[in-house]
């Protein structure tokens, strides 16, 4: 039987999840194209191709992907279907993210002799659980033989490694309540920052750096009111 994932109890529930993203991220940080459009004379990555890759990661670390279909289209007349897709992003210690993400699809099922087909929902739901999985675990793609996939992999989990603290940096310091406790969170994630690669120099501890300076004197002015 499979050992759930271990959480600090200290971790918030936003916590957990982000934890748990940045390991995903690390562990399957490329993917391969396989796929082959014969007509247009192009490679791309699979639903499956994604799929391979992040669900023993997913799984490993805790994490869930329950989607919700919110909007259908009819087909238009050209046989093209839209949807909208809002997924609930979860953690097995019973973490819920607090927004739902959303994807948006859409899936051409019109024949060479001018009729529509059912297939174009499926091709839709496809295409936005594809690029979900792409854009929230920041999947990189390609096929540059001079590199392997070791070396593909750490770059790119470096970069998401970085660019996903930095978004749950902004989160945190959006949710400190007095300057206080903004400063004491900025000092205590020192080593955290350090081991992501957000570091004095890169473009993402100066962004972050001036959204917590910026916060800080919204309190400070809040709490001399």
């Amino acid at each position: 039987m499979a050992k759930t994932p271990a959480v600090e109890e200290t971790q918030t529930p936003e916590a957990a999840i982000l934890s748990a993203l940045n390991a995903v991220m690390q562990e399957a940080a490329y993917v391969q194209k396989t796929g082959e459009n014969d007509f247009h004379g192009y490679r791309y990555a699979t639903e499956a191709d994604v799929l391979e890759r992040l669900r023993p990661a997913m799984v490993k670390h805790g994490l869930i992907l329950i989607p919700s279909v919110q909007q259908v289209s009819a087909p238009d007349a050209n046989g093209n279907t839209t949807v909208t897709v809002h997924y609930t992003l979860a953690h097995v210690s019973g973490a819920v993210w607090p927004q739902p993400i959303i994807a948006a699809g859409c899936g051409n099922d019109r024949s060479k002799n001018g009729g529509i087909g059912d297939k174009g929902l499926y091709k839709a739901l496809t295409g936005a659980n594809k690029y979900l999985l792409f854009k929230l675990f920041q999947i990189e793609t390609g096929d540059d033989p001079e590199k392997s996939e070791g070396d593909r992999n750490r770059e790119a989990g470096e970069k998401a490694a970085r660019q996903f603290y930095l978004e749950g940096g902004k989160i945190a310091i959006s949710k400190a309540d007095t300057s206080t406790d903004l400063k004491a969170w900025w000092s205590s994630e020192e080593e955290n920052r350090r081991n992501a690669g957000v570091i004095k120099g890169s473009d993402e501890y100066a962004e972050l750096y001036n959204v917590f300076l910026s916060r800080g004197k919204e309190l400070v002015a809040k709490e001399k009111s």
